[in-house]
């Protein structure tokens, strides 16, 4: 098949094109291997989490930056960068196999913790400004009934599965691990649908539909789970305590924040309308809802989900434009050429529009990696040569992959419906956020964390794969 060529070429570029990230992983080597003297010293080879770490936080920090940046070279095979963040995780935690222990005990390690979460609280947030309820009026109908349909049946295949592989495990691990699997992502399936410019496709927008609504299904089932999680008990009544208290939450911010965020931006303009005042108010938005959500006993990431959701770009237009947009008005209105004159304002135009989440970004690019390579620092190599593990992990992929494709058939018409099913497949990084909060607070054990880890893995490289088949035999509409 030529999909199979294009892969394998893919697998087999010239090292000339290879050669940036190369330079930049023999950089990050250089700078291990002097670590290797320092670790073998007496006073640093019993290292434990109770030690105090500051100047190897420093050093952690700095490695698994530049570690997740080389390691970005997955990209050139078609992977997608996540890998490359959990990847460079598990090399940190794993240099005690070459001598170096400087970095034995960090997952343990409170800050490091902290700043894992501040990575999953900016993640959650993007998430939230990227998700347009309006978006999903359409097809809505259709996007709900898909939705549905798939939630249930991977929720009750993650349950029964953690269930038939830990038979001792609590009825909340399972309800947890149900959820986790019932929990979608969409970026690594739109970014080979854009790759491949089938955006506008009816299959497409069908996904991204049923993603949306999945999403804050999966988001709910959770903030209620974590509610029960926090509490410590799942009788009926903190039960019922928990699903009224995380609805009002979920109903009180969205409707209130629709009307407070507006009159924030416009106390935020009169003292001062630069830059640094909007991306100050978004990251105050962000983390008040975070705390709101943290006393209210829903998880945090929850908050920082709904942050993101109750913002509308248009409440932020009165604030200075960038300097460059600035300049491109300015360019537009002496340019004589009608047509230039359009295509430039679209331009701005598309730039004011997205301008939130590129404010965001510079924050994103450097605790979100964090937090993955945080995952990998937990995940251990020795488990793969645990069958248990491995045998739980693929069974996730399985669940994953086939109750979501059986959720494209719920649609009828004439359309690529096993498309459909695996544009939804992704557990992703909101199922990792979930696990790793379920693992903090004591609920899944680092087995079942590290077969979720794996599983993200295996399914973050076989889903654009199977994309790309599904479409050789069946183009979309």
């Amino acid at each position: 098949m030529n999909f199979s060529k294009n892969y394998v070429s893919r697998l087999t570029r010239p090292i000339s094109v290879l050669v940036p990230d190369i330079k930049l992983i023999t950089l990050t080597l250089f700078i291990l291997f002097p670590l290797m003297s320092f670790a073998s010293s007496p006073s640093n080879a019993n290292i434990s989490a109770t030690v105090d770490f500051t100047p190897a936080i420093y050093l952690w920090l700095a490695l698994s930056i530049l570690m997740s940046r080389g390691l970005s070279i997955v990209k050139k095979i078609g992977l997608p960068v996540v890998t490359s963040e959990i990847l460079a995780g598990v090399v940190l935690g794993h240099l005690y196999l070459l001598g170096i222990t400087t970095f034995i005990g960090m997952n343990h390690n409170e800050i490091i913790q902290f700043l894992a979460e501040i990575g999953a609280m900016i993640l959650m947030f993007e998430i939230g400004l990227e998700t347009q309820i309006k978006d999903i009026s359409s097809k809505l109908l259709s996007g709900i009934k898909i939705a549905l349909f798939g939630t249930i049946l991977t929720f009750s295949g993650g349950y029964y599965l953690s269930h038939f592989f830990y038979p001792d495990l609590s009825l909340k691990s399972r309800i947890l691990i149900g959820v986790i699997s019932a929990a979608t992502a969409t970026g690594i399936s739109a970014k080979v649908f854009k790759d491949l410019k089938i955006l506008g496709s009816n299959e497409v927008k069908l996904i991204l539909t049923a993603s949306l609504i999945d999403e804050v299904l999966s988001i709910l089932c959770f903030a209620i789970v974590s509610g029960v999680l926090i509490a410590g008990n799942i009788e009926m009544e903190t039960l019922i305590t928990i699903t009224a208290k995380t609805a009002i939450f979920f109903l009180l911010s969205i409707s209130l924040g629709s009307k407070i965020t507006p009159l924030l931006t416009r106390l935020s303009v009169k003292i001062h309308a630069g830059i640094s005042m909007k991306i100050g108010l978004l990251f105050f938005i962000c983390t008040l809802y975070t705390w709101l959500a943290s006393i209210l006993g829903v998880a945090p990431v929850i908050g920082a989900f709904i942050a993101g959701l109750v913002i509308d770009p248009e409440d932020f237009k009165n604030f200075s434009q960038a300097k460059f947009l600035r300049e491109l008005k300015l360019i537009a209105n002496h340019t004589s050429d009608e047509n230039t004159k359009a295509q430039i304002l679209k331009t701005v135009h598309g730039h004011e529009t997205r301008s939130l989440d590129e404010l965001i970004k510079p924050l994103s690019n450097i605790f979100v990696p964090i937090f993955f390579t945080y995952i990998g620092l937990i995940f251990k190599l020795s488990d793969l040569v645990k069958p248990k593990i491995v045998l739980f992990a693929v069974s996730l992929l399985a669940v994953s992959l086939i109750g979501r494709i059986l959720s494209g058939y719920t649609e009828k018409g004439k359309f690529n419906k096993i498309l459909v099913g695996l544009g939804m497949t992704p557990i992703g990084e909101a199922g990792l956020i979930f696990a790793v909060t379920g693992n903090q607070l004591g609920i899944i054990n680092n087995d079942i964390m590290s077969a979720v880890i794996l599983a993200v893995v295996l399914i973050t490289i076989v889903t654009p794969i199977l994309i790309k088949i599904s479409l050789k035999f069946n183009s979309p509409k």
